[in-house]
């Protein structure tokens, strides 16, 4: 029971602050939104899909045909995370019920555990591996739960989920002195391969980063076995953490030229830092539970305004700096704020040329976790010593006036000039901060009062301060309390029905003015336009292209073969008729938009139209080509060279690839389509070239009547071929030669193991 005790608390605190999102009993239910309401949608697609995982032809871990108008290989995008063992089982039980829609609640069902698990090995971190006593190790764990990152990141989950594996790492390397060949060490790098396979790669970095600093400097013995610990390091990244990655991270290595996030500049590495205000937010909170004058507010740097008062109240803090575990600890903490506050704090600039690679990454507000981290391991050390003092001297409580009223005139300043300035509600926002502040500080005071005649009774009022900081935050952020249900709003509509009911395989569609244009994966549509955050340059060009009003766009529309068009606007575009009109349904309303005032997802007024269109011009998948223009190089400026075609069955090639061969009629039946495999039947009278609306990536290989061939590049995005004059078998297949090698290497990797722990064993040789 004793070992339950801290497992609970730390339950039911997180049921506590989070219990408008888990109050499944209620009418006032919320959800969490933000990228958070996107990431089911591939689970989703997960769970219709797992029958044929292993299929050469059908498999979602290969190719993902639903995406950004031409198809994208599936591992090439980390942060879906569909290899993340967690997220399998979420499309496993989704399945086993039969109920696609099952993966929001189940996903945020495991946003809660992955906190829970974070704040449970904050609690073990700092009761056995730094020796405090209970209280003040479940303190600790419950700072842990509602810190700044965690509560922002939860709207963006892989972020977060990313970052739960670092207590638990943290806490294995704790007390390790020489690297050992051990269940803590075999441990260590499983859950690194987690935290990697949950798809931001940035954090998992962070977390190897801060456990690796920590071993190396926290040990002397380990310094002067340096090499020796190098190669343990090397040993069970490339041998344990490494064969569980390969498959999804080489994959997306292998085509990171092909997306978008080949190279970020300077600009690009920098977005999204840490607002420095943030630091000052405890203090005089811009958006509270009482008001949304910052809706979007995001406070990365959350410093408990709780654990700052017990900062405040601690006679000397000799203590932390004397310990060197905790120096090296200060040390990571500022080191990462510098970095999370980007320009502000120059640091991150230097990162950027001196780190090769760091520029394929980007949202520094992510590095906030290492002084979060560092803050909520620091803290609870000084707890006691708080509690246990006498009460502010004269000398400390003229300080914290002076703070104070720094801090509140810099926050006052900020509200009042939120908007009008002669606003009487900015100053109803103000007196409402100031309120909340006043209530949490005051328990936290009262609990120093009552610890020194009634220890128990302390302890409990100032479990209620943190509680009560805990809740009040959650219940501020907009995204962990949208009203719409996600599944709600994804789940199939009359759009998707009318879809199903007309489209042909093969056919596309542009959704990107719905609701659906998120991701159809799950609903097997191939869609014009998508979310996806690793996405292709071929997919954002084409998207570009379709939403510039100076661009001509029916031969594109054409050559992609989007046969339906969905838009809330009429459109004078003569390469499209309106077939249909969709209304809102009043008594379940399934059509909705996202309102810029309110920032949240709202239904459609009954007054509102959805137009269908259909292109009866739309080109099929594959055709054969009624022209070849040859071009020195093919880019994105080719996109612009298509709207100038006289006929869009024209196709642009390579110069080097261009014959000068006049071409024959013929016909083309697709006698098989898969996610993976496109098996063609072409019958002509002459030289034919047969151009493919798929996109033209590494990975996709060619046969023609069983003989291998290239495919060439065509109109830039898209791939084809030449056949001769008659009858000819062509196929279209799909396997990358990164899914072969990462198997190879788990193999190697399994015999490296099975040799090694024997040897050890019979020749009783410690490594």
């Amino acid at each position: 029971m004793k070992r339950l005790k801290p497992v609970l608390l730390i339950l039911v605190f997180i049921v506590l602050v989070f219990i408008k999102n888990v109050a499944f009993w209620s009418d006032s239910r919320t959800y969490f939104f933000g990228d958070t309401a996107v990431y089911p949608l591939h689970l989703a697609a997960l769970s219709n899909n797992l029958g044929s995982l292993f299929s050469a032809k059908d498999s979602l871990f290969l190719w993902n045909p639903n995406y950004l108008s031409l198809g994208i290989p599936t591992l090439s995008v980390v942060d879906m995370g569909i290899l993340y063992p967690p997220n399998i089982v979420i499309a496993i039980l989704a399945r086993i019920f039969n109920q696609e829609m099952l993966v929001f609640p189940l996903y945020d069902l495991f946003i809660l555990f992955h906190l829970f698990f974070g704040a449970l090995f904050i609690y073990k971190i700092l009761k056995d591996g730094l020796n405090l006593n209970f209280f003040s190790s479940i303190i600790g764990a419950f700072f842990w739960i509602y810190s700044g990152f965690n509560l922002e990141f939860i709207t963006s989950a892989p972020v977060m989920m990313a970052a739960a594996y670092l207590p638990f790492c943290f806490y294995l390397s704790l007390n390790q002195t020489i690297p050992k060949l051990d269940r803590r060490f075999i441990s260590f790098f499983i859950a690194l391969g987690f935290s990697f396979l949950v798809g931001y790669p940035m954090v998992s970095l962070i977390v190897y980063g801060i456990c690796l600093i920590f071993r190396l400097f926290n040990r002397q013995e380990l310094r002067r076995k340096f090499l020796k610990a190098a190669a343990f390091e090397i040993l069970g990244f490339m041998f344990i953490t490494l064969p569980m990655i390969m498959p999804l991270y080489l994959t997306s290595y292998f085509y990171l030229g092909l997306s978008v996030r080949a190279s970020l500049s300077l600009e690009g590495f920098l977005f999204s830092p840490v607002p420095p205000l943030n630091i000052v937010e405890p203090f005089l909170p811009k958006n509270t539970f009482f008001n949304t004058i910052s809706s979007v507010n995001q406070v990365y740097l959350y410093f408990s305004l709780v654990a700052l008062l017990i900062t405040l109240q601690v006679k000397s803090l000799k203590t932390l700096i004397g310990s060197k575990q905790n120096r090296i600890l200060i040390f990571l903490g500022l080191a990462g704020l510098l970095l999370c506050l980007g320009k502000a704090g120059d640091l991150a600039t230097l990162v950027y040329f001196l780190v090769p690679g760091i520029n394929i990454f980007r949202r520094l507000s992510v590095f906030s976790l290492v002084p979060t981290f560092v803050f909520v391991l620091l803290v609870p050390q000084i707890i006691e010593g708080a509690l246990e003092n006498k009460f502010f001297s004269k000398a400390t409580l003229f300080w914290i006036k002076v703070l104070a009223v720094l801090w509140i005139y810099a926050q006052a300043i900020s509200l009042l000039n939120y908007g009008d300035l002669a606003n009487s509600a900015n100053l109803n926002y103000l007196f409402q901060s100031l309120l909340l502040t006043t209530l949490i500080s005051g328990l936290a005071i009262l609990a120093f009062y009552l610890y020194r005649t009634n220890k128990k009774l302390g302890q409990a009022v100032l479990i209620f301060a943190v509680l009560m900081e805990g809740g009040s935050l959650t219940a501020s952020k907009f995204f962990l309390n949208a009203k719409l249900d996600p599944a709600t709003l994804f789940k199939p509509n009359s759009i998707i029905r009318l879809l199903k009911e007309n489209l042909k395989p093969m056919e596309r569609v542009d959704l990107i003015s719905t609701q659906n244009g998120y991701n159809t994966d799950f609903l097997n549509i191939e869609q014009e336009g998508g979310y996806l955050s690793l996405a292709s340059n071929y997919g954002v060009e084409i998207n570009e292209a379709f939403n510039r009003d100076d661009y001509s766009k029916n031969n594109l529309r054409d050559i992609l073969g989007i046969r339906y068009v969905i838009k809330k606007t009429e459109l004078n575009d003569s390469g499209l008729t309106k077939i249909k009109i969709l209304k809102q349904n009043s008594v379940k309303p399934d059509l909705f938009y996202f309102s810029a005032s309110t920032i949240s997802w709202e239904p459609e007024p009954p007054e509102v139209n959805y137009n269908i269109y259909v292109n009866k011009n739309s080109l099929p998948r594959i055709y054969l080509a009624s022209g070849l223009i040859g071009v020195d190089h093919q880019d994105k400026d080719t996109l612009k060279f298509l709207e100038s075609l006289k006929e869009p069955t024209e196709v642009v090639l390579n110069t080097q690839d261009l014959k000068k061969a006049s071409l024959a009629n013929g016909s083309v039946r697709v006698v098989e389509y898969r996610r993976n495999y496109i098996k063609t039947v072409v019958n002509s009278g002459g030289p034919v070239f047969l151009a493919n609306a798929t996109a033209f990536y590494p990975g996709w290989s060619l046969k023609i009547n069983g003989q291998d061939a290239k495919p060439l590049q065509t109109n830039w995005f898209m791939m084809g071929t030449y056949l001769p004059k008659g009858q000819n078998t062509v196929e279209f297949s799909y396997f990358p030669k990164t899914i072969t090698l990462s198997l190879y290497y788990f193999l190697l990797s399994i015999v490296f193991w099975l040799f090694l722990i024997p040897l050890r064993w019979m020749t009783k040789i410690k490594p």
